[in-house]
């Protein structure tokens, strides 16, 4: 094991501030900098969703098949701007790659390592932080609206169920009972019953870094322009001026990550998330739902109802795309009767490599910056795994999954 390190965080969302609670623990001295205050990106505004059950990707068989209606249809849960496919057309084929089923089953079985660890990961240092209450076992379910719908994704809970995922079937009437208030008869459910909800995704990572600055943690309001070796170690070199000095850096700033020099070249995209709430709402549902084939999840929160998801693949400076709030809204109507718009929308950005899976490791054009970005969907869930990994490596452990599947040097990047 290593002597006590001085280690930079870059990116105060919820995987950078797990990964400077772990390290924390892990008696380094740590410093957590961000330009935004705490859990104010993308951290904010996922589908308050534990899902420990998510260890299926994007990246599908059949998906090449839809993608000139993917490219230029009306509006579907998964989309691609045709501007963005054709100025990252090399990423476009690398995921498109990974939609073969033997690339699905790589990558399935590697999200399934982490999430099996995933609430070992994160909830001591919810404990820690007082904030457990947060959390509701509630379990997550699928709904499914008709029993074509259900058949079509029989595979895929096969698939889950190979890979140690509890989950139990439910008839119409056994949906009805756990979920009362839908307007709509859905034919079949599947509830994943070690899925558990975060009532308030912001709060959440708030209460982490208030943890970690009571307890002596570091905190830098700026963003980091690039990570450079220096000395005996690594110079963050910050926005607006100042460097700071440590031993180690990690990366942890979600898409913006590969925006720092230094970082490397990394296939890293951009999968738009859009959400919309309607306050006051969150009675017409009792635990995170997800209508299968829909693109979105429905959560009550602490405000209201939230309807989070679709995948929107563009540019991280690209206008908002009007239609997919609107959407949203017309599932709503739909899913629960709701008349009345939405109070307000949101539009963040998870970061994504085209394989489906996270960079957990060192960087090998930078020895001392280890990365921990690309979760794609399961940032909230990862998030806690991913820092006590980190805090393994800083620590010189072994650590406790093999990181080969999330190494960087996965892409041959340098």
């Amino acid at each position: 094991m290593k002597a006590a390190r001085r280690v930079t965080v870059i990116g105060a969302g919820i995987v950078g501030a797990s990964c400077a609670l772990w390290l924390q623990r892990g008696g380094h001295r740590v410093t957590l900098l961000d330009g935004n205050p705490p859990g104010r990106g993308t951290s904010r505004g996922n589908a308050c969703s534990i899902a420990v059950h998510g260890c299926i990707p994007v990246n599908r068989p059949n998906l090449p098949l839809q993608l000139p209606k993917l490219l230029f249809g009306a509006h579907r849960p998964l989309s691609i701007s045709p501007l963005y496919a054709a100025r990252r057309a090399g990423w476009l084929l690398k995921f498109l790659s990974h939609c073969r089923a033997r690339e699905v089953a790589k990558s399935g079985a590697a999200l399934a390592a982490l999430l099996s660890r995933a609430r070992d990961g994160l909830a001591p240092l919810l404990a820690e932080a007082g904030c457990a209450d947060l959390l509701r076992d509630r379990g997550c379910l699928y709904l499914y609206a008709s029993e074509r719908d259900y058949r079509a994704g029989a595979a895929d809970l096969a698939r889950r169920r190979a890979l140690g995922v509890r989950c139990a079937e439910l008839d119409a009437d056994a949906v009805r009972e756990l979920e009362p208030a839908l307007a709509m008869r859905f034919a079949r459910g599947v509830l994943f019953e070690d899925a558990q909800q975060v009532a308030n995704p912001q709060k959440l990572t708030e209460s982490l870094v208030e943890k970690f600055r009571r307890d002596g943690g570091g905190w830098r309001g700026q963003n980091a322009r690039a990570v450079l070796p220096g000395g005996s170690g690594v110079e963050t070199v910050l926005d607006g001026g100042g460097v700071i000095e440590s031993d180690l850096a990690v990366v942890a700033a979600g898409a913006f990550s590969t925006r720092i020099r230094g970082v490397g070249r990394l296939p890293l995209a951009t999968e738009r998330g859009y959400h919309v709430e309607f306050d006051n709402r969150g009675e017409l549902a009792r635990r995170p739902l997800h209508w299968v084939g829909s693109g979105f999840y429905a959560s009550p929160t602490d405000a209201g109802l939230r309807l989070a998801g679709t995948v929107e693949i563009a540019s991280l400076s690209a206008p908002p795309n009007p239609a997919v709030p609107a959407y949203l809204a017309r599932m709503a109507k739909k899913m629960f009767g709701i008349k009345e718009a939405p109070q307000r929308d949101w539009l963040g950005f998870r970061p994504t490599f085209p394989d489906a899976l996270p960079v957990i490791g060192e960087s090998k054009r930078a020895p001392g910056v280890l990365l921990a970005f690309g979760h794609q969907h399961l940032g909230l869930t990862l998030a806690g795994i991913t820092g006590r990994l980190i805090a393994q490596l800083a620590s010189g452990a072994a650590p406790e999954v093999d990181l080969a599947p999330y190494s960087p040097a996965r892409f041959g990047a340098r």
